[in-house]
């Protein structure tokens, strides 16, 4: 598939990053079409950009919260049916360490969920199918929530990043793109099916405060995939305060 058109598809997330802050969102989406171009084998690399992602690793372990919006893109034929929770979309915010707060769409069992408010708190995951239901508790909620962990997530293998290439700025933002060995995620992904090739991994990176704002996961990472996807994460409002509480013996 061409650089063009890959580009072309991470556009597709304009619609969901229009949520947050405005001008860091756009910086985002030029860099997540730079990303593509990336993953594909274009750019330089350097010592500058494997330097940047030694600091984005680091100030995203030492990030207190931040916000994120989170989607697939994909590259193939739509997943209709999963056998359990397997997250298309979410949108929300992440308390460090392990408490997060989001409401997502996302393929199930029995068919499809849209709008569900999730809440993970150090382990323990709720979900909440339709405004009308009550909270119901789900371990599957703990497999997206490690994807976004300080510690042990995506993060944590920034600087595992082999063939890296780095991007021009663009807004203030570098596109950071190489591979990364599939066998590092099986801790990440229960029951990751065997790669056909290398996972490719993006990093998008602020030039000024080293911050990492943005990830584009490739590859084929769930029993349900035939096909490679894009999962993409933005993330923005680093350090504010947010409070994620459990759901109320109500809800």
């Amino acid at each position: 598939m061409s650089h063009q058109v890959k580009a072309t598809k991470r556009m597709l997330h304009n619609s969901l990053v229009r949520q947050s802050d405005s001008r860091t969102c756009l910086a985002l989406v030029m860099a997540l079409g730079l990303g593509a171009a990336l993953l594909v084998g274009c750019g330089t690399s350097g010592p500058d950009a494997k330097a940047l992602l030694r600091d984005a690793q680091a100030h995203y372990a030492s990030t207190s919260s931040f916000q994120f919006i989170y989607s697939i893109d994909p590259e193939g034929a739509p997943l209709s049916q999963a056998t359990t929770l397997y997250v298309k979309h979410a949108q929300g915010a992440v308390q460090q360490p392990g408490r997060l707060s989001a409401t997502v769409d996302a393929l199930v069992p029995s068919g499809q969920i849209l709008g569900a408010r999730a809440i993970v708190i150090e382990g323990q995951g709720w979900l909440q199918d339709t405004p009308a239901s009550h909270y119901s508790a789900s371990a599957d909620l703990l497999v997206f929530t490690k994807l976004l962990d300080a510690q042990s997530g995506l993060s944590s293998l920034l600087t595992t990043i082999t063939d890296v290439h780095e991007g021009p700025d663009s807004h203030g933002i570098v596109a950071i793109a190489g591979t990364i060995d599939a066998g590092k995620l099986s801790g990440i992904f229960p029951g990751l099916p065997e790669q056909a090739g290398p996972v490719h991994l993006t990093a998008d990176v602020n030039t000024s405060t080293h911050q990492l704002v943005g990830m584009v996961l490739g590859g084929i990472f769930y029993p349900e995939e035939t096909t490679p996807r894009s999962h993409i994460f933005a993330f923005s409002h680093l350090d504010e305060p947010v409070d994620i509480e459990p759901p109320s013996a109500s809800a």
